[in-house]
């Protein structure tokens, strides 16, 4: 326990340290020894966080300032050396109106953050959520802080289709899909040919050739201005691009259904033969007793 309340304490402190407009804020600490109690007092984001908000109609430019404002607080995480190992939409806060467009984003949630000593420097076994991890992280090897940048392409995804990666598979096959299979989201139909280059460069299989996000920040500007009038109507379409007729959950409701089903009508059937036997039964019952007289 005394190890488990030095690492908090530790990570408490190194949030301390982390101010920008992008990195949410740390505004205190609670610890207690007896009942052992420890939280965190964090800045209040009254949007909720992202993965809400795709399931929302979405506002002109959303694409752009979040995926922009994702990698400006990567980058200042990276640049101080921290590794967050859990990007996604759920540890992505929003904080205003966004409705109007006028809203600020924040990365939080730093419970497997830790500290980048430097190139392929950490391994630790599966850090971070399936449908979102780099292939090295599952396969259990070394990587650094572009394990980061290849859930941030996920990211990428999820924001033109405001769908879950993989979302037609469990989190085990969708790891498998990755991993072994070297498979990535299919893309949208119509995605701008720039857009779709900047997503498959965050997440290559060669953690060597992902972007470094100050890259990713400029691309996105550069992009962003290039855009034709058919390409940015694409891309601020306020549902998003649907790729996947049936998630898993759907799936496998539809199985579901389709057991209970099959269910019913073979215990109907089995209903329907037993009366039969009950009648059978009767007739051979009845003639055998008349038979007796």
């Amino acid at each position: 326990i005394v190890s488990d309340v030095e690492q908090r304490i530790k990570k408490v402190q190194a949030l301390q340290k982390l101010h920008h407009p992008n990195i949410i804020r740390l505004l205190g600490s609670v610890y207690h020894p007896n009942p052992l109690t420890f939280c965190l007092v964090l800045e209040y984001c009254n949007a909720g966080d992202l993965s809400v908000a795709l399931q929302h109609p979405t506002p002109p430019n959303f694409f752009f300032h979040v995926a922009t404002s994702i990698a400006k607080g990567m980058s200042y995480l990276h640049n101080r050396g921290v590794i967050h190992r859990d990007i996604k939409p759920a540890n992505d806060l929003l904080d205003g109106k966004i409705s109007t467009g006028i809203f600020s984003v924040k990365v939080t949630d730093f419970g497997v953050a830790t500290e980048s000593k430097g190139r392929n420097d950490d391994k630790t076994a599966e850090t971070g959520t399936y449908r979102w991890m780099p292939p090295e992280v599952i396969r259990h090897e070394a990587y650094s802080q572009t394990a980061d940048v290849f859930s941030y392409g996920v990211v990428l995804f999820q924001l033109l289709t405001r769908e879950n990666p993989f979302a037609d598979k469990s989190q085990v096959e969708a790891a498998a899909a990755v991993a072994l299979e070297d498979r990535r989201p299919p893309s949208p139909a119509g995605i701008p040919t720039s857009v779709l280059d900047l997503i498959n460069n965050c997440w290559t299989k060669e953690p060597d050739e992902r972007p470094a996000f100050p890259s990713i920040i400029e691309r996105l500007g550069s992009i962003e201005t290039s855009l034709s009038p058919d390409e940015k109507e694409w891309m601020e379409t306020a549902i998003g691009h649907h790729v996947y007729s049936e998630t898993f959950e759907e799936r496998k409701q539809r199985l579901l259904d389709q057991r209970k089903a099959q269910e019913a009508k073979n215990n109907k059937l089995k209903e329907t033969e037993d009366k039969g036997k009950r009648r059978v039964f009767k007739r051979m019952f009845k003639n055998r007793k008349s038979s007796y007289f």
